[in-house]
């Protein structure tokens, strides 16, 4: 190390003799020497010349105060290097100066080189004594700057080591769980849920296994003001071996969207560290490597005594270690020897005392040389700085902590110096707001973010003038459009005076927390609605059987009343039927941890059997033991009888086809093979054993006349045309007989494509029917002949009494003779077109109202001399009545209209008639209406002394029909009957 060449010494010496000569050897090192011969003048000069760099103090200074009492002074005034020069080597005096800072101690006459290399050291140990209080401070800044953020934070957070015990938690997790104050110390367990044991599941405690963050909805302390919390744990890792040293969780209260009154709550208590003065330990070693002096402060770092170590190997007395790897440090004082450079130490060794202590030094080796500049030794500096190494290491640490844990707090946070340049951010800011850390550290928010509005740029003047601004819901636009609600916080920070060094930005986009709340709650609900309403039972029990917990349809199913009812029975003791037992349910839960449908019997209240399917898995505590059971209880009492039913249905099943001969076959399409049972071969009469299980077997039994059409509805149904094929055919007996069957079939298997792989069907003897069939069309085909025939003989029949009356007509003079001759003929007319329609259609029982009515309305408006004048609308909707309706309404329409063409209109007078049929589901409704004079209001049906009004009434009643007259320009009758 190279040192400046005019530093100025002062130089305190009561004799000025040795002043003048200790001044001039002094000046020969290149300093400029400046004496004092009092105490008194020594505390003068140094306190007002400010050039002075170090003073050379002897402590016997004759009357006055002595050197010591002058250090004191002086170091009360300034920091200078003090180096005791004194001729006394007395325990006594070396006593006296122990309290004082000085940077050597010096006896007189120990050589120009020894004085020398004392004064050079205690300049560098000066320097580095700076240096070190430099970069001190500027940790115990970092340290109360990190602090004052963490204090900021809103969310609760709790530091925990790698056994969940709580290091530090902030006042926001001290307000929540005052109840259980102090936090600090307890396990997280104890502290925030009031046991004894881990929690299970336990985020933190995965966290520290897998290394990875985590994330929980848990419920918080009953008692404190949250209800549920998030947590997110991320792992704290050591900076040296990067294994897992603890956790640090970030609580956020999401029972209410509210601020919390403060951030986050006191950092862990100030490490403000005090270092003791600096105590210099010096070892002289020869041209051999062995000491040849020590003072006091060696002696108690290494344990050995100066005439204990007097020539005794320096790696004897000074063994170091690097207290990384643990291996063995080169001694220094080799090196200076041959490369006659000062040589220091890594700031990693590590002195082992003579008793085993282990101090943490930091030492420097520098050559001894004679006036003509020859290496004569090593001097060998160092001094313990254990606590100052420890403290360095705790507040790198900690200054990474609190890094850490802002740059990876859940929520968006930004510190801002007073310029508002970014200084830190978190993971989660730089997500939100799309930018990287690169692009904002150091940069002006403003220049980031141009768009910000006036009405924020306010906000953050408030904050650097000492308010704290918050808003619980707020919104911003995205530059894409969309718009996120938000909840945020501006504060100030303050540095280590108390001033205001900056802002902290918080903003939480809470728009997808606040569908995912809204999700929550709706899920409860329906976890509450399926717990109470469901259909199937829930229970939880210990393993000796106790009923701790069972919904609605439990208590329901067991019979109960009420669950308080069913609670006082006993799994265990009588719960299940005797043919299962409970015993078998542990067996088997505890060897698996948990069954799927398991089937047993359970006894309901009354002492019948209830037929159960059983899911149920085991809780266990953090120790493995066994808390409770929980599962499901579905009743399977009707499947259980369904399912003996149903074997009770196929056994009937194969004896019924068994005795009814039903021929089955399945044909498996990949291996072109079809299988049959006996009955089929039998219906044949063959034996099982004549008959090849291929296609072919059917083809060639079956009759050629029917082949096209089977293979047209097989193939139909082979390509999906259908759902199954049902086909009636012949097949040659083994007498040479054709015999009818009904083949009926399915493909029940297909591949991806769709092409058949199975199918199965059954031959059904239908001989006997189809000849029975044929009998019965022979028998119908003659029916129908005979019928046509009577039907015809009646035609004739009418057609004679029709003439008959004619004739009558014609003999008579009577006018209302023949209106009644008349009369009759047009009813017998309306009864032949009847009977000509029934003989025409293929049904004998029904005639449709569209094929009978137009052409008898037709028939009747014929007869008259007015037809002509008189216009005829029908609408008539075809659908069918019995015969024996047909009659009747037949008559009633005949009736009404030749009322109508004989009264509604003055002779040579024009009008109308319409007729309309209709059919709504059961109710038919016939209308016919005029536009003529209309009737008199004392003529009707029921009330006229007619003939033709009371066929009407008559003829209606017979058909259980009602009908009813409108009276409105004109006359309307209304006929409606049940069909």
């Amino acid at each position: 190390m190279s040192f400046r060449q005019n530093k100025t010494i002062l130089l305190v010496e009561g004799e000025a003799v040795i002043a003048l000569t200790e001044a001039e050897i002094i000046s020969g090192f290149g300093y400029d020497v400046i004496t004092a011969n009092s105490g008194e003048k020594a505390v003068e000069l140094a306190t007002n010349d400010q050039k002075i760099d170090l003073i050379l103090m002897d402590i016997d200074l004759g009357s006055g105060i002595d050197g010591t009492e002058a250090a004191r002074q002086i170091l009360a005034k300034r920091q200078l290097p003090i180096v005791f020069l004194t001729a006394h080597a007395e325990k006594e005096y070396v006593d006296r100066v122990k309290k004082i800072t000085r940077y050597g101690y010096v006896i007189k006459n120990s050589g120009d080189f020894v004085l020398q290399s004392s004064i050079q050291m205690a300049f560098e140990l000066f320097e580095a004594h700076k240096n070190i209080e430099i970069q001190m401070e500027a940790l115990r800044r970092h340290e109360q700057f990190l602090n004052d953020v963490f204090e900021s934070i809103q969310d609760g957070i709790s530091v925990l080591d790698a056994e969940l015990n709580i290091q530090h938690v902030n006042r926001v997790m001290n307000e929540w769980y005052r109840d259980n104050l102090p936090l600090e110390g307890k396990k997280c367990y104890q502290a925030y849920h009031n046991r004894e044991k881990k929690c299970d599941p336990c985020p933190s405690l995965r966290c520290l296994i897998t290394g990875e963050t985590e994330r929980e909805i848990v419920v918080g302390l009953p008692g404190s003001p949250i209800k549920w919390i998030e947590l997110f744990s991320y792992p704290i890792k050591n900076l040296e071996t990067n294994k897992i040293a603890g956790v640090v969780e970030f609580v956020r209260d999401i029972t209410e969207r509210k601020q919390m009154e403060d951030a986050l709550q006191e950092s862990e208590e100030s490490l403000s560290i005090t270092l003791q003065s600096i105590g210099d330990a010096v070892i002289a070693a020869d041209l051999n490597g062995r000491v040849s002096l020590m003072n006091n402060v060696a002696e108690k770092l290494t344990g050995w005594t100066f005439p204990e170590a007097r020539n005794k190997p320096l790696d004897e007395v000074f063994p170091i270690i690097s207290s990384i790897t643990r291996e063995t440090v080169t001694n220094p004082v080799q090196k200076v020897l041959e490369s006659g450079e000062i040589v220091r130490l890594a700031n990693d060794s590590v002195l082992i005392s003579r008793d085993g202590k282990e101090y943490q030094i930091a030492d420097r080796a520098a050559p001894i040389r004679d006036s003509q500049g020859k290496i004569r030794g090593v001097i060998l500096t160092f001094s313990d700085i254990t606590e100052r190494y420890q403290t360095q290491q705790k507040l790198q640490e900690n200054y990474a902590l609190m890094k850490y844990i802002i740059e990876h707090d859940p929520n968006a946070i930004a510190v801002h110096d007073k310029d508002l340049k970014y200084m830190f951010v978190s993971e989660r800011y730089l997500k939100d707001y799309r930018v990287t850390r690169r692009d904002v550290i150091g940069k002006h928010h403003y220049e980031i973010f141009p768009e910000i509005p006036e009405k924020w740029r306010k906000v953050h003047q408030r904050a650097l003038n000492g308010e704290v601004l918050r808003s619980d819901e707020d919104h911003f636009v995205r530059p894409d459009g969309s718009i996120d609600f938000t909840r945020w916080e501006c504060r100030p920070w303050y540095n280590s005076e108390g001033e205001i060094g900056g802002i902290v930005l918080y903003t939480e986009v809470i728009t997808e927390r606040k569908r995912i709340e809204n999700q929550l709650r709706e899920s409860e609900q329906r976890f509450r609605e399926l717990f109470e309403n469901a259909v199937i039972g829930f229970y939880r029990t210990t393993p000796d059987g106790r009923i701790l917990l069972a919904n609605p349809a439990l208590v329901n199913l067991l019979g109960y009343s009420s669950f308080e009812e069913l609670a006082k029975r006993n799994l265990e003791k009588d719960g299940y039927e005797s043919s299962t037992q409970r015993s078998e349910f542990k067996k088997a839960i505890e060897s698996q941890g948990q069954i799927k449908g398991l089937e047993s019997v359970w006894i309901r209240k009354d002492g019948s059997s209830l037929f159960v399917r059983e899911s149920a898995l085991i809780v266990r505590d953090e120790q493995g033991n066994i808390l409770y059971y929980e599962g499901t209880v579905e009743d399977i009492t009707e499947q259980k009888l369904a399912e003996q039913a149903l074997r009770d249905s196929q056994q009937r099943l194969k004896l019924a086809v068994k005795s009814a001969k039903i021929g089955l076959w399945d044909q498996d399409f990949e291996n072109d093979t079809i299988i049959r049972n006996e009955e089929w071969a039998e219906m044949l009469g063959y034996d099982i054993k004549e008959i090849e299980a291929n296609k072919d077997t059917f083809l060639n039994l079956l009759h050629p006349e029917d082949l096209p059409e089977v293979k047209k509805i097989i193939e139909a149904h082979e390509s999906g045309e259908s759902e199954l094929f049902s086909v009636e055919n012949r097949l040659k007996m083994k007498n040479g007989q054709w015999k009818w069957v009904l083949n009926i079939g399915k493909i029940i298997k297909r591949d991806e494509k769709g092409k058949p792989l199975r199918a199965i069907g059954v031959h059904i003897d239908i001989d006997e029917r189809k000849r029975a069939e044929e009998q019965i069309r022979k028998l119908l085909h003659e029916k129908d002949i005979l019928l046509r025939e009577v039907h015809h003989r009646i035609k004739n029949n009418m057609n004679t009494i029709l003439s008959l009356l004619s004739l009558h007509a014609m003999t008579i003079t009577d006018p209302a003779a023949i209106a009644a001759l008349q009369d009759a003929k047009s009813r017998m007319k309306s009864m032949m077109i009847l009977y000509d329609k029934l003989y025409r259609s293929p049904d004998f029982t029904e005639m449709s109202l569209a094929q009978y009515l137009p052409s008898l309305i037709d028939e009747i408006v014929g007869t008259f001399p007015n037809k002509d004048l008189i216009t005829v609308q029908k609408q008539i909707e075809d659908f069918s009545v019995d015969v024996r309706t047909s009659v009747s309404i037949g008559i009633i329409v005949n009736e009404l209209i030749t009322n109508a063409m004989k009264y509604a209109f003055a002779p040579g007078e024009s009008g109308a008639i319409s007729v309309s049929a209709s059919k709504i589901e059961n109710i038919a409704t016939i209308v016919i209406e005029d536009n003529g004079k209309g009737m008199p209001e004392s003529v009707g049906v029921g009330s006229s002394s007619g003939f033709g009004l009371k066929l009407v009434e008559i003829f209606t009643d017979q058909i259980e029909g009602t009908i009813n007259i409108e009276r409105n320009r004109g006359t309307k009758f209304i006929l409606e009957f049940k069909v």
